[in-house]
């Protein structure tokens, strides 16, 4: 995106700023979307923090943990009067994104692979919220409604399911939650739950 030379740059910065206090390198670089956002030559690049989290969040999505399938026998147990209460957990390797910039467009674009498409991102396209996610050694992302995102970012801070689902209506009234929590089981991106 900003060329090897002023990644360079911005890398020595950011090294001499966030020195890294791990002996593992996977945890290095979780403060380069904020130091981005407050280093003077990329001002002008108001997209830039975001993709930083971006790619931040696919590193973490590509090195977390596994994890089996949500026990449908044990959801199927719990009482009808108590499904307000379960707190559903998402797989280790989620992260959820969002972004006033259209980053997946723009991170698609300056990949070695991309082919055919327009080239060029209008960066008042809109922006939107995103679902990044390891399937065995593969990163995947994927658009999510605002419902969606709200829901999921409920489960991702442990709220139990009913307010959970209350925010999600109030972004998208119109939202199938049933169908969306179906979809999101068999897509393992809720993996467990808590009562």
């Amino acid at each position: 995106l900003v060329g090897e030379p002023f990644f360079a740059y911005a890398a020595h910065h950011y090294i001499g700023q966030y020195p890294s206090r791990s002996g593992n390198l996977h945890d290095f670089g979780e403060y380069l979307p904020q130091f981005l956002a407050e280093f003077p030559p990329a001002t002008c690049l108001s997209y830039l923090p975001d993709m930083a989290r971006l790619e931040w969040a696919r590193h973490q999505a590509f090195h977390g943990a596994e994890h089996p399938p949500l026990a449908l026998e044990r959801l199927a147990a719990v009482p009808a009067e108590r499904y307000g209460d379960i707190k559903f957990v998402l797989h280790p390797s989620v992260r959820l994104i969002c972004s006033p910039f259209p980053i997946l467009l723009i991170w698609e674009v300056n990949q070695p692979d991309h082919r055919g498409g327009e080239a060029t991102v209008h960066l008042d396209s809109g922006g939107g919220q995103w679902r990044v996610m390891r399937r065995t050694l593969r990163v995947e992302m994927h658009a999510l409604s605002a419902g969606e995102f709200a829901l999921l970012s409920g489960f991702d801070g442990g709220t139990p399911f009913e307010p959970a689902c209350e925010s999600a209506l109030a972004v998208e009234p119109t939202l199938d939650v049933t169908g969306c929590l179906q979809q999101l089981v068999l897509a393992q991106t809720v993996v467990d739950f808590k009562l």
